[in-house]
């Protein structure tokens, strides 16, 4: 489900880029424009909400899977079956749905300007909502910290193994509960520079000149630049995805595929028309 919030949040900024650099190039950027056109007349403002709010109602649902897993097996079985999950993105969807018409009314009819096209959340909707979505999506990444702090603290109060918790009680079973930790925390401190900056800036407590709001603005993007080496690192089916895909390119590129690493094996073969045993070491190439 995370992959999916990624997949939206790297969509939207892609389409800020190409939207900001438009206007960048043809020189219109520095063209004030009021909040009311900035989301009705732009297309960039509604996917940077979804870019980030989506990910991080996500982490609430994971958050909260987590905990049923971990201390509730059965209660867990029961509510996040496969049907339930797409009910939990089905809500999801209805959620920013609201969200985005609730967008849409704060910046109905406002014709405070800003100085550019910049057309950033805080400068295309209303006080009240951004202070809302900047604090939401914080707290989605904050929610999930406590829940694995929590689960992290109980198992090692009680099986007294703080090295081999994992996310599911066994580390078999996935990356140490201490990795996603700290990747938590990283995403908290990515995800909460822009939201000071764009609160602050919104509520006139200081003012962010446009390299200071790029720079700060650019760490929730480079979330998907976290977890995408997260994922690749911890999860073996996704690389074995990920292979899967390049390998597609390559070849419709016209390139060689990527090459699978061999393993080499011994085996110790009898041969029974001798008496004694005959050793032989043979190379069979495993792949991987």
């Amino acid at each position: 489900m995370l992959d999916f919030g990624e997949i939206i949040n790297g969509l939207s900024y892609i389409l800020t880029g190409i939207g900001r650099g438009t206007h960048a190039l043809d020189g219109t950027f520095n063209v004030p424009i009021s909040i009311h056109d900035c989301f009705f007349t732009r297309y960039w403002p509604i996917p940077l909400i979804l870019g980030t709010q989506v990910p991080s109602l996500i982490m609430v649902v994971m958050s909260t899977e987590r905990i049923f897993a971990v201390h509730k097996p059965a209660l867990y079985s029961y509510y996040f079956n496969t049907k339930n999950k797409i009910i939990f993105i089905f809500l999801i969807a209805v959620v920013q749905i609201l969200t985005i018409i609730w967008a849409g009314l704060s910046a109905w009819g406002d014709n405070t300007l800003t100085s550019t096209q910049h057309c950033a959340i805080s400068g295309s909707t209303s006080k009240i909502f951004s202070t809302f979505h900047f604090t939401i999506d914080v707290l989605g990444y904050v929610i999930s910290f406590v829940s694995l702090t929590t689960i992290y603290i109980i198992h090692r109060v009680k099986y007294n193994q703080p090295k081999q918790s994992s996310m599911y009680g066994s580390n078999k079973k996935g990356p140490h509960l201490m990795t996603y930790m700290v990747m938590t925390f990283i995403d908290i401190v990515l995800c909460a520079m822009p939201s000071v900056v764009m609160i602050g800036s919104r509520w006139g407590l200081f003012t962010a000149g446009n390299l200071l709001v790029s720079l700060t603005y650019s760490t929730t993007g480079f979330l998907s630049l976290v977890h995408t080496v997260m994922n690749y690192v911890f999860f073996v089916e996704y690389r074995k995805q990920l292979k899967i895909v390049a390998n597609n390119i390559l070849k419709k590129l016209g390139f060689s595929p990527l090459k699978s690493k061999s393993q080499v094996i011994t085996v110790t073969a009898f041969n029974p028309t001798k008496s004694t045993l005959n050793t032989t070491s043979k190379m069979f190439v495993k792949r991987t």
